[in-house]
């Protein structure tokens, strides 16, 4: 037979438990009394240390700071129990006038909740939730997110208590010895949410500072206290920023991660996948068991619904209008179409006498969030998205932005063999030690200020100082005659035309040469590619090309590869390189 609790030898003493009889329910200016009372903050602060699942999110400071930040948006509820001059138990809530929604004070990203004695086992929790039925009836109560260890121990069979549990990266206490503190953190802090603000745009097409001003009003407010526990760290890997995070500092020192973002220039990877995966809960208080009952069975029905109905029913308008305005453009173009972009390189040694006084930003994570969609078919994650894979493969991007918009952006990047003309759904094989410019957007409002041309100037100069480069390829649609002007101005020469005709949802590419002189070495060369019935041209050991093989039945590529190897031939000295070359060049043709 078990023995019953009360005859076991090894049982542990009892717990003494909290009494929490002098529970208090504060609101309006008796809440606001409390919040703004010096020795009401000192004991919060005592319970805080004391509290063992407390984290700094549930600290003095950051909850001042964002209840101040949110303004008259909410309402601060305090509830509260004391016993001999000391706080047993806290639970700051806001009412947010919106809504009505009653929940705690912050986000849902982080944990909150409420502060106890250790000796607490959520006794304190659910008288407080008790009294805020008698006081608040009706109203329903949110935890978004616990913090780990929290104890529920006292709420176990209560009917109108809901608990739910989500697998989400664990939020652990670091250490940060080189995290900047005071004035150096408030330096570093626009760069970081720059770099935070791209990441997650990456990820989920939303900014948490550009989006949401309140957000950023709570990390200034503790940014400017004289202790204050946000705390910055911002790697550089050869001066540029390869990572930041910020953070609230317990009292201990310890550190909690608040927001963190890498770098796609140095880590093509998703910030936080190297976190290990808990359990994370979070607590909703139902004034009745009817009403929990309801909400679940409302829970339950929503979770029958198709995935692509309620993606449906959830679409915004203005985004169901883009959708139709993209699908009938690209409809039009597959309908009845003709493109034409005239192939245009630069030589490098000619970029770099360039005068590049005026400049642009280089890889500047805060103007790349700026981004606003100018187009029907822009959008702002596909953007975000396209940099972030674009700077992950070592690319470079020059922007301007003015008045919290991105005015222009255009890219530069090492051809690496070969290039996509996306504009006339061509590919063509390049030098690999060439680069390409691509990309180069002005937005209508700005258009006509020079932006596009002082880009060209900057990134081109630099540009053709990277090891190896001989030439800048790019080129320009034929009908934008802004944007030509621009390249031709630059001295960039005409290489050939490459045509991308549609009719009919058939789709017809080649390439054609406008002005068919040739020097007499290009002729030599043009004889040789004339008379060869072979696809494909052997180019291991034949300049400037490394190795491979290159596809001359594609659409400009014998125009190409033919330009290619005679502009470099002809910048040798000696007619012995250039007869060496002819004789290769026979040979595999």
């Amino acid at each position: 037979m078990r023995p019953i609790p009360s005859e076991r030898t090894d049982a542990a003493p009892p717990r003494a438990r909290p009494a929490h009889d002098g529970i208090r329910v504060l609101r309006g200016s008796e809440a606001s009394e409390f919040l703004s009372s010096p020795v009401a903050v000192s004991l919060w602060r005592t319970l805080e240390r004391s509290c063992p699942w407390a984290t700094p999110f549930q600290g003095p400071e950051f909850t001042l700071a964002w209840i101040a930040a949110h303004g008259t948006a909410v309402e601060p509820v305090v509830v509260r129990a004391s016993a001999e001059r000391a706080l047993t138990g806290l639970l700051v809530l806001v009412v947010r006038k919106d809504t009505g929604e009653v929940s705690t004070a912050g986000d849902a990203e982080h944990p909150h909740g409420w502060l106890a004695s250790p000796a607490d086992r959520g006794e304190f929790l659910a008288a407080a939730l008790q009294r805020m039925r008698e006081e608040m009836p009706g109203r329903i109560v949110r935890i978004p997110r616990l913090a780990a260890g929290a104890p529920l121990d006292a709420l176990a069979g209560d009917l109108r208590i809901r608990v739910a549990v989500r697998t989400e990266p664990e939020t652990k206490f670091h250490a940060w010895p080189d995290a900047r503190r005071g004035a150096e953190a408030a330096a570093a802090l626009v760069r970081a949410k720059g770099l935070i603000d791209f990441t997650r745009g990456v990820e989920t097409g939303r900014l948490p500072f550009r989006d949401d001003p309140a957000l950023t009003d709570v990390v200034d407010r503790l940014a400017r206290l004289d202790d204050s526990p946000l705390v910055v760290r911002v790697v550089e890997i050869d001066g540029e920023m390869a990572s930041a995070s910020l953070g609230l500092a317990s009292a201990d020192g310890r550190v909690m991660p608040w927001f963190a973002a890498t770098s796609p220039v140095w880590f093509r990877r998703r910030p936080g996948t190297a976190q290990e995966t808990t359990s994370v809960r979070s607590l909703v208080s139902h004034p009745t068991a009817a009403a929990a009952l309801r909400s679940d069975l409302r829970s339950a029905a929503r979770r029958l619904v198709p995935g692509a109905v309620a993606r449906a029913l959830r679409t915004d308008r203005s985004e169901l209008r883009r959708k139709v305005v993209v699908r009938l453009r690209h409809l039009r173009e597959r309908f009845w179409s003709t493109s034409r972009f005239r192939l245009m390189p630069v030589d490098g040694a000619s970029a770099q006498r360039f005068d590049a006084s005026r400049r642009l930003r280089e890889n500047c994570f805060e103007d790349l969030v700026q981004f606003a969609p100018s187009e029907s078919w822009h959008t702002r994650q596909w953007f975000l998205s396209q940099a972030a894979a674009r700077l992950g493969d070592g690319a470079l991007v020059l922007t301007h932005a003015e008045g919290g918009r991105l005015l222009h952006y255009q890219w530069y990047a090492w051809t690496r063999g070969v290039s996509r003309v996306c504009e006339v759904s061509q590919t063509i094989r390049l030098p690999s030690r060439d680069a390409t410019a691509f990309d180069s957007y002005t937005i209508p409002e700005a258009r006509g200020r020079g932006l596009q041309k002082t880009g060209f100037l900057h990134g081109h100069r630099d540009v053709a100082g990277w090891p190896g480069v001989e030439r800048i390829w790019g080129g320009v649609l034929e009908d934008n005659r802004p944007s030509r002007k621009n390249v031709e101005g630059m001295g960039a020469r005409y290489l050939c035309t490459l045509r991308r005709r549609c009719r009919f949802f058939m789709v017809r590419t080649d390439a054609f040469r406008e002005d068919p002189a040739r020097t007499p070495f290009e002729r030599e060369v043009e004889a040789l590619f004339r008379a060869t019935s072979r696809r494909s041209l052997d180019v291991r050991g034949i300049e400037p090309f490394d190795d491979g093989d290159i596809d001359l039945s594609e659409p400009g590529q014998r125009e190409v590869a033919l330009w290619t190897i005679a502009d470099h031939a002809q910048r040798a000295t000696d007619d012995t390189g250039r007869a060496r070359l002819l004789a290769a060049l026979r040979e595999r043709l």
